[in-house]
């Protein structure tokens, strides 16, 4: 692609803004705005007819360069894939649900990237504008996704890296919750999505916002130290831990060069997982394949747009993320879980208790040839050693 999906959405944008008396798709004169652009009556009509009712169009292909109507004049209207292709392209859309975007098989590849790109701004928009004084559970989030009451940032409100945390998790799972296909799941399989799945998707977003913000390390959004001083305190024997939970993950998106469009799918494909826990419904799992393996296709696609003969390796390798999400993921996961052994006071907002430290088991172990020593438990005893040296230490007198 010469530009990104974003940028050329953008420009669409502004070119529907400006007097137009042609046709948008197929340069014959216009009419008046349909389904959001400019065009004639006739591929009005086509686009609405061919994505209520004609699947064959849909899943049929151009039998030239997919470039009929990219040429002046257009080559001729009779290629429907490519008139279907156009359509998408200029901006006529039917519905703003993923779940639609999807069925196009590729077609509506920019508007699928749109949807999330838009779905992650606002979430971002969320964690630098808004606070929350409200302190819900997980449980009570799933029954009314507004409950953390967002007010409007003022000038003189300062949070702390554990609210960072908690509203990022609290955004993140409102966001998902606005697809369809989550939304109607059960009830306990939803709880145990977000319970297993919250953490990894704050730091894999933490650390691209790293990447974009072109800082060294993960930090809040505010640009302060995301660990308190008391965990320094505490872990002092296990900072090359603490730093890799900071630094690793964004110095892999680096690595990689990682688009945020790459970074877009991988959220969903990443947070998708059916093997997630054995405690999901078989319907549950079947739904969530569904949805990864159309999340997988896009990515695949794009990747195939962008790097040609190179997009296959490209895609194997931006699944090896995976990998490394989950390796931090139990990291941090210990530290929470120690934290709280060894500083039972602290108050963790309860939304971070039932998705970082509450959860019974750790997630999913990675694979035997995946690392050679499970993280979790090497990391558990590095710190129970510091832990015999600190013991000393009088939590009443610490500031956290």
């Amino acid at each position: 692609m010469s530009a990104t999906a974003i940028e050329q959405h953008e420009e669409l944008e502004e070119e529907k803004e400006k007097p137009n008396t042609i046709c948008l798709v197929c340069k014959d004169r216009g009419v008046a705005n349909f389904n959001k652009v400019f065009s004639c009556a006739a591929c009005k009509s086509f686009f609405t007819r061919t994505l209520r009712q004609s699947k064959r169009i849909k899943d049929s292909v151009c039998k030239k360069q997919w470039d009929c109507f990219d040429q002046e004049p257009p080559f001729s209207r009779k290629c429907a894939p490519c008139r279907l292709k156009k359509c998408i392209d200029v901006g006529m859309l039917l519905t703003s649900k993923i779940e639609e975007a999807l069925k196009l098989r590729g077609l509506a590849l920019n508007q699928v990237i749109i949807i999330l790109s838009k779905k992650d701004y606002r979430i971002q928009e969320k964690l630098m504008t808004h606070y929350s004084v409200r302190d819900p559970t997980l449980d009570q989030v799933l029954a009314d996704r507004d409950c953390a009451k967002l007010e409007k940032m003022t000038p003189g409100i300062k949070m702390t890296a554990h609210e960072w945390a908690y509203l990022d998790v609290y955004s993140r799972i409102v966001s998902y919750l606005e697809f369809d296909f989550i939304n109607f799941l059960e009830y306990k399989d939803k709880k145990i999505l977000f319970t297993y799945n919250s953490m990894r998707m704050l730091l894999l977003g933490g650390a691209m916002r790293t990447v974009r913000e072109k800082r060294a390390m993960l930090m809040t959004p505010d640009g302060e130290d995301v660990y308190p001083e008391v965990v320094y305190q505490l872990f002092g024997g296990c900072k090359q831990v603490l730093m890799e939970i900071c630094c690793e993950l964004s110095g892999k998106l680096i690595d990689l060069q990682v688009t945020y469009e790459e970074y877009l799918f991988l959220m969903q494909i990443f947070f998708l997982n059916p093997s997630i826990s054995d405690q999901l419904s078989d319907k549950a799992k079947a739904t969530l394949a569904e949805f990864q393996d159309k999340f997988s296709y896009h990515l695949l696609l794009y990747c195939q747009h962008t790097y040609q003969q190179h997009a296959s390796s490209r895609y194997g390798n931006l699944l090896s993320l995976m990998t490394v999400v989950d390796r931090i993921s139990s990291r941090l996961q210990c530290v929470s879980m120690l934290f709280q052994v060894m500083v039972p006071t602290f108050p963790f907002k309860k939304l971070v208790a039932d998705t970082f430290v509450n959860i019974g088991t750790l997630p999913p172990p990675l694979q035997a040839d995946e690392v050679s020593v499970p993280v979790q438990q090497e990391f558990f005893n590095e710190a129970m050693q510091n832990i015999e040296a600190v013991n000393d230490v009088k939590m009443e007198q610490m500031e956290y």
